[in-house]
Protein backbone atom coordinates (compact mmCIF):
# COMPACT_ATOMS: atom_id res chain seq x y z
CA UNK A 1 0.00 0.00 0.00
CA UNK A 2 1.28 3.00 -0.79
CA UNK A 3 0.75 6.84 0.60
CA UNK A 4 -0.31 10.04 -1.58
CA UNK A 5 1.08 13.10 -0.08
CA UNK A 6 -0.61 15.28 0.07
CA UNK A 7 -2.88 13.27 1.70
CA UNK A 8 -6.72 12.70 0.96
CA UNK A 9 -9.77 11.48 3.14
CA UNK A 10 -10.55 9.13 0.76
CA UNK A 11 -10.64 5.75 -0.02
CA UNK A 12 -8.30 5.35 -2.98
CA UNK A 13 -8.58 2.08 -5.30
CA UNK A 14 -5.09 0.44 -6.18
CA UNK A 15 -3.51 2.07 -9.15
CA UNK A 16 -0.14 1.83 -11.01
CA UNK A 17 -0.05 5.47 -12.11
CA UNK A 18 -0.44 9.32 -10.71
CA UNK A 19 -0.10 12.68 -12.91
CA UNK A 20 -0.49 16.16 -11.63
CA UNK A 21 -2.77 17.88 -14.18
CA UNK A 22 -2.61 21.04 -13.89
CA UNK A 23 -6.03 22.77 -13.53
CA UNK A 24 -7.47 26.50 -13.39
CA UNK A 25 -8.93 25.89 -10.02
CA UNK A 26 -6.05 24.33 -8.63
CA UNK A 27 -4.14 20.86 -9.40
CA UNK A 28 -5.92 17.56 -10.24
CA UNK A 29 -4.62 14.00 -9.73
CA UNK A 30 -5.37 11.22 -12.24
CA UNK A 31 -5.17 7.92 -10.92
CA UNK A 32 -5.06 5.09 -13.94
CA UNK A 33 -6.80 2.43 -11.92
CA UNK A 34 -5.63 -1.14 -12.14
CA UNK A 35 -8.99 -2.37 -13.02
CA UNK A 36 -8.94 -0.59 -16.33
CA UNK A 37 -10.41 2.66 -15.36
CA UNK A 38 -9.28 6.09 -14.09
CA UNK A 39 -10.18 8.50 -11.35
CA UNK A 40 -10.01 12.24 -11.24
CA UNK A 41 -9.30 13.78 -7.70
CA UNK A 42 -10.19 17.42 -8.02
CA UNK A 43 -11.17 19.84 -4.72
CA UNK A 44 -11.03 16.32 -2.78
CA UNK A 45 -13.62 15.26 -4.77
CA UNK A 46 -13.01 11.55 -6.84
CA UNK A 47 -14.97 10.57 -9.92
CA UNK A 48 -14.75 8.55 -12.90
CA UNK A 49 -13.11 9.43 -16.04
CA UNK A 50 -14.07 8.68 -19.18
CA UNK A 51 -12.67 7.58 -22.47
CA UNK A 52 -10.13 5.43 -20.82
CA UNK A 53 -11.00 1.99 -21.85
CA UNK A 54 -8.31 1.12 -24.47
CA UNK A 55 -5.51 3.07 -21.85
CA UNK A 56 -2.37 0.75 -21.05
CA UNK A 57 -1.06 0.82 -17.17
CA UNK A 58 1.55 3.63 -17.75
CA UNK A 59 0.81 7.96 -17.99
CA UNK A 60 2.14 11.05 -17.64
CA UNK A 61 1.53 14.81 -18.28
CA UNK A 62 3.22 16.83 -20.01
CA UNK A 63 2.39 20.36 -20.88
CA UNK A 64 2.70 22.05 -24.16
CA UNK A 65 1.44 24.87 -26.59
CA UNK A 66 -0.52 22.99 -27.88
CA UNK A 67 -4.42 22.50 -27.01
CA UNK A 68 -5.02 22.88 -23.73
CA UNK A 69 -2.03 23.19 -22.72
CA UNK A 70 -1.58 19.71 -21.15
CA UNK A 71 -1.43 16.10 -22.47
CA UNK A 72 -1.48 12.77 -20.72
CA UNK A 73 0.97 10.41 -22.43
CA UNK A 74 -0.77 6.71 -21.89
CA UNK A 75 0.71 3.43 -23.08
CA UNK A 76 -1.41 1.18 -25.03
CA UNK A 77 -3.61 -1.25 -23.67
CA UNK A 78 -3.32 -5.43 -23.72
CA UNK A 79 -0.31 -7.53 -23.44
CA UNK A 80 2.14 -6.11 -25.85
CA UNK A 81 4.50 -8.61 -26.85
CA UNK A 82 6.56 -6.76 -29.82
CA UNK A 83 5.40 -3.71 -30.15
CA UNK A 84 3.29 -1.07 -28.09
CA UNK A 85 1.98 2.41 -28.94
CA UNK A 86 1.82 5.95 -26.73
CA UNK A 87 -1.19 8.45 -27.18
CA UNK A 88 -2.05 11.67 -26.06
CA UNK A 89 -4.95 13.04 -24.43
CA UNK A 90 -6.88 15.92 -23.06
CA UNK A 91 -9.30 15.57 -19.79
CA UNK A 92 -11.46 17.90 -20.02
CA UNK A 93 -13.96 17.83 -16.89
CA UNK A 94 -13.92 14.29 -16.17
CA UNK A 95 -13.80 13.08 -20.02
CA UNK A 96 -10.15 11.86 -21.67
CA UNK A 97 -10.33 12.84 -25.04
CA UNK A 98 -7.76 11.98 -27.81
CA UNK A 99 -5.58 14.23 -29.34
CA UNK A 100 -3.18 11.96 -31.60
CA UNK A 101 -3.13 8.83 -33.56
CA UNK A 102 -1.03 6.30 -31.65
CA UNK A 103 2.24 6.02 -31.73
CA UNK A 104 3.59 3.06 -32.26
CA UNK A 105 6.85 1.91 -30.35
CA UNK A 106 9.11 -0.86 -31.33
CA UNK A 107 8.86 -2.50 -28.39
CA UNK A 108 7.10 -2.95 -24.79
CA UNK A 109 6.65 0.34 -22.42
CA UNK A 110 7.08 -0.50 -19.70
CA UNK A 111 7.40 2.99 -17.57
CA UNK A 112 6.30 6.38 -18.31
CA UNK A 113 8.06 8.90 -16.25
CA UNK A 114 7.45 13.21 -16.37
CA UNK A 115 10.75 14.84 -17.18
CA UNK A 116 12.22 17.66 -14.79
CA UNK A 117 11.04 19.72 -18.16
CA UNK A 118 7.34 19.58 -17.94
CA UNK A 119 7.21 19.56 -21.93
CA UNK A 120 8.70 16.30 -22.33
CA UNK A 121 8.19 12.59 -20.56
CA UNK A 122 10.47 9.77 -20.29
CA UNK A 123 9.52 6.74 -21.99
CA UNK A 124 11.34 3.45 -21.21
CA UNK A 125 10.83 0.79 -23.74
CA UNK A 126 11.79 -2.98 -23.35
CA UNK A 127 12.98 -4.16 -27.00
CA UNK A 128 12.21 -7.79 -27.68
CA UNK A 129 15.25 -8.28 -30.44
CA UNK A 130 17.81 -8.15 -27.41
CA UNK A 131 16.11 -7.62 -24.05
CA UNK A 132 17.46 -4.26 -23.73
CA UNK A 133 16.29 -1.10 -23.08
CA UNK A 134 16.05 2.33 -24.82
CA UNK A 135 14.98 5.67 -22.83
CA UNK A 136 13.34 7.84 -25.51
CA UNK A 137 12.01 11.50 -24.91
CA UNK A 138 8.65 12.55 -26.13
CA UNK A 139 7.02 15.75 -26.39
CA UNK A 140 4.03 17.18 -28.34
CA UNK A 141 4.10 18.73 -31.46
CA UNK A 142 1.35 21.06 -32.42
CA UNK A 143 -0.28 20.92 -36.25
Amino acid sequence: MGVLVPGFHLLLAPFYEAAVIPRAGGPALLLNNVDGTATLIENDVAGTVSGTGDWGSDLAAIQSACGSGVQVLVSGSGAATSSDSLRAYEVAGREAIPVSVPLQVSGTVMAIWPSQNVGDAMVIVRMPANGGYEVCSVSASCN
